[in-house]
């Protein structure tokens, strides 16, 4: 099957092993599989583990940062969206499926 599903899972382990459980499945039943994740986050070194392909954005969670941080989060968010949309144009998934982080 050549239709491609993407997985955005971020962060901790509670977000991204279930993740990957699903990210198995769906790789069982014939889809490509594309993760959407972060550089900092624990994906970034299990998913390529998994063999599947991981397509990063910049984005980082807004809790207990401090002021500067949450001035700049709405060019942040804005860029981690255009990153992300980027991703979807390429991909062009049949699923997107989100477990949280961040």
């Amino acid at each position: 099957m050549d239709a491609n599903v993407l997985i955005m899972a971020g962060g901790t382990g509670g977000h991204v092993f279930p993740a990957l459980a699903c990210a198995r499945e769906f790789q069982a039943r014939g889809y490509k599989v594309h993760w959407l994740g972060t550089p900092r986050g624990i994906e970034n070194e299990l998913v390529p583990q998994a063999g599947l392909t991981l397509h990063l954005i910049n984005v980082t969670g807004l809790r207990g940062k401090g002021r500067l941080s949450l001035l700049k989060a709405p060019f942040m968010l804005l860029k981690a969206l255009m990153q992300a949309r980027k991703v979807v144009r390429q991909v062009k998934p049949v699923c997107v499926v989100g477990f949280g982080g961040y």
